[in-house]
């Protein structure tokens, strides 16, 4: 997955279904305007109306706002760049089970050698509901082990 958040792109490149159709004359996967290469930080701020604002008239909206603040944690982990730290702490709060699971799987990856770390997902280990979520938190430490 890399640094990608979304490849409705890659999707329709690789379908089966679509070796035997001609491409329009637009390209209609192109990118619009503010959706163009967004910044990570921005999007994982996003709250569920933002969301629906920023992405109404995209594919994108179908995955909804939880998957895509899973895939943007994901892409943050991958991304080496440990200014994402302080946002992905944030997002161990989040609502959503999965966003939390993969914002600690993202910080264990950023940062594998800080201790911190490691005290802030446990701490979040320790008030988790999400059996889901817990196992997935627990898998990520014992990596880091």
């Amino acid at each position: 997955m890399g640094n990608r958040i979304y490849g409705c792109d890659d999707c329709q490149l690789v379908c089966p279904w679509n070796s035997e159709i001609e491409a329009p004359g637009k390209d209609l996967l192109a990118p619009r305007g503010e959706n163009y290469l967004p910044e990570l930080a921005m999007l994982l701020q996003l709250d569920e109306a933002g969301f629906r604002e920023s992405f109404r008239k995209s594919p994108v909206k179908r995955i909804g706002r939880v998957a895509l603040h899973r895939n943007v944690c994901i892409a943050m982990g991958n991304s080496g760049d440990k200014g994402f730290v302080p946002l992905l702490i944030k997002a161990l709060d989040d609502a959503a089970a999965m966003v939390r699971a993969h914002a600690a799987w993202a910080l264990a990856r950023l940062a594998p050698e800080d201790e911190r770390i490691h005290e802030v997902i446990s701490q979040t280990m320790d008030k988790e509901l999400d059996q889901q979520a817990y196992e997935d938190m627990r898998l990520t430490l014992k990596e880091k082990e």
